[in-house]
């Protein structure tokens, strides 16, 4: 896990140079964010869950921001709801990927650590991973990306 997580580190501290155009303290939020979710891997999965015992998907979106001092909503829904949409292309570590993986509305989510992975706590019985949007899986529920700190 120590070498996952120096890996992530490593992948945005590389990405530092492509975000000059950003405000600093905006950048390195997100990449708190980021980092806060990523060192949740492993933690198991628990429905309802957003502690380290055991996260939901938007346990650990909320976990990660409340953590880094910022309060947001509970659900992936609301969570969706209250984010300020982000074009692909532009989403940067610590912002949120929202999917459709059941029903009509968004149903799960995720906190982006570079441009197409994402950290996340995907169902029962599993444990927080990082997955990647060039998965067919994910690529194909993607509804969009969104930021809930500025």
């Amino acid at each position: 896990m120590r070498k996952l997580i120096l890996t992530v580190f490593a992948l945005l501290a590389g990405c530092a140079s492509s975000y000059q155009h950003i405000e600093p303290d905006v950048t390195e939020l997100g990449r708190e964010i980021a980092t806060i979710a990523v060192s949740m891997h492993g933690a198991p999965y628990r429905y309802g869950g957003s502690a380290p015992t055991g996260f939901d998907c938007s346990g650990l979106v909320m976990y990660s921001h409340n953590v880094a001092g910022i309060p947001i909503p509970r659900t992936a829904r609301e969570q969706h709801r209250a984010s300020t949409p982000v074009a692909a292309g532009n989403q940067r570590p610590g912002d949120l990927v929202f999917f459709r993986t059941s029903g009509t509305g968004v149903s799960h989510v995720g906190v982006l650590v570079e441009s197409s992975r994402f950290v996340h706590a995907p169902s029962s019985g599993k444990h927080v991973v990082i997955s990647s949007l060039d998965e067919k899986f994910w690529r194909e529920r993607v509804v969009g990306y969104g930021r809930l700190y500025q």
